[in-house]
């Protein structure tokens, strides 16, 4: 550049001295003068074209930077994509056994925070640093000495590493996604362990009530000193046994049955069209476990209020016939008093004075065979 303007500017002193001589002397430069002209015409061009050469070296130049940032942007997105195809995998694997652990639940929650990290790393760096490199570049296809649009083969490859990159951070949104219900799944099946438990508890708990309290037993020496006071405990500790069991079921295994399904509703919707399953058989079965052992409390709560009025009830079938065992001695001696006295005109006076009381004394035993007797269960 420097010795072509160089050039230039002695072309031109040595028209302005020839200018200079014609004007001394009588001497035709004309001829040389229209050489020279063509000559610094072509010097024009030839500056031109240094430029133009210029600005497609500094395109090429550009392009150089633009391709090295995308492949590395490219590898990048391979190398994450690989990744997640890993856990993917590691995450199915674990998910179709019958038990999850928290170790696998923490694997799989470090595993992902790394993907999470890198993804926005890329997106916030990376990706960005691609696409200032790539403006920068096309900026040059206007400047060009036949200036033109940007190739549509070069847009495409941009737009293919957004697209790739656009679905990569959707299958780590939709990955997260699944870890949280691998979570809620880990949080529903505590909550299972515990309520079979508890579930196994009661009946055990139930069934002490029931052998050592409430069956009637015929040697029961009881402490308690009258039969309604008998009563009275026994359908209290019942009634504690049966309120404890239904708020325990309202507060825990009704939730555990609304979210069981809700479970199952996500798990199909976000699953859908697939053959990957988050609840696999086994966790179906716990939920009828679950209800089987409910059903088996309920059972043994039902029988234990039976064998608690079949207690009740038999106390006072022996309560009714020990008062008519008294009332019947009492007759008796009175008939033996009343022979040893008067003889049968006298009997005969007793029968038509306690005609009243004979009939109560068999109405009452009437009552307890009929009535008392025939109610009692036998759970």
């Amino acid at each position: 550049g420097s010795k072509v303007k160089t050039l230039h500017d002695r072309i031109a002193q040595l028209v302005e001295d020839s200018v200079e001589k014609k004007k001394s002397q009588s001497v035709d430069v004309s001829s040389a003068a229209r050489h020279l002209g063509e000559v610094m015409e072509h010097l024009s061009q030839l500056k031109r074209g240094l430029s133009d050469q210029a600005v497609t070296l500094e395109a090429a130049a550009m392009r150089q930077d633009w391709e090295k940032s995308l492949q590395l942007g490219i590898t990048r997105l391979e190398e994450m994509n690989e990744q997640l195809r890993q856990f993917t995998a590691k995450k199915n694997q674990w998910i179709s056994q019958d038990e999850l652990t928290e170790d696998h639940v923490q694997v799989l929650q470090q595993d992902l925070s790394r993907l999470v990290n890198q993804k926005n790393k890329f997106q916030k760096s990376i990706l960005p640093g691609i696409q200032l490199s790539y403006d920068a570049f096309v900026e040059y296809f206007p400047k060009l000495s036949r200036p033109m649009a940007t190739p549509d083969h070069l847009e495409a490859r941009m737009e293919s590493l957004s697209r790739t990159a656009v679905r990569f951070q959707e299958n780590v949104e939709a990955r997260s996604r699944e870890l949280e219900l691998i979570k809620q799944r880990m949080r529903w099946e505590d909550t299972v362990r515990q309520a079979l438990l508890y579930l196994s508890e009661q009946e055990a708990a139930i069934e002490t009530f029931v052998e050592e309290k409430a069956r009637w037993q015929s040697d029961t020496q009881s402490a308690i000193h009258s039969d309604d006071d008998e009563e009275t405990v026994l359908r209290t500790e019942w009634s504690n046994i049966y309120s404890s069991l239904k708020d325990y079921e309202e507060k825990t295994l009704v939730p555990l049955q609304k979210r069981f399904e809700s479970l199952v509703d996500e798990s199909n919707n976000h699953f859908n069209n697939t053959n990957i399953t988050l609840l696999p058989t086994a966790f179906m079965k716990k939920m009828q476990d679950v209800q089987a052992a409910q059903e088996r409390t309920s059972y043994y709560l039902d029988f234990s209020n039976q064998v608690v009025t079949q207690r009740c009830l038999v106390s006072a079938f022996i309560l009714r016939t020990a008062q008519l065992e008294q009332s019947a001695e009492l007759i008796r001696e009175e008939f033996i008093a009343t022979k040893v006295a008067g003889g049968n005109a006298h009997i005969a006076g007793l029968l038509e004075n306690h005609t009243e009381r004979l009939e109560k004394f068999k109405a009452g035993i009437d009552d307890v065979r009929d009535h008392l007797a025939t109610s009692i269960p036998y759970p």
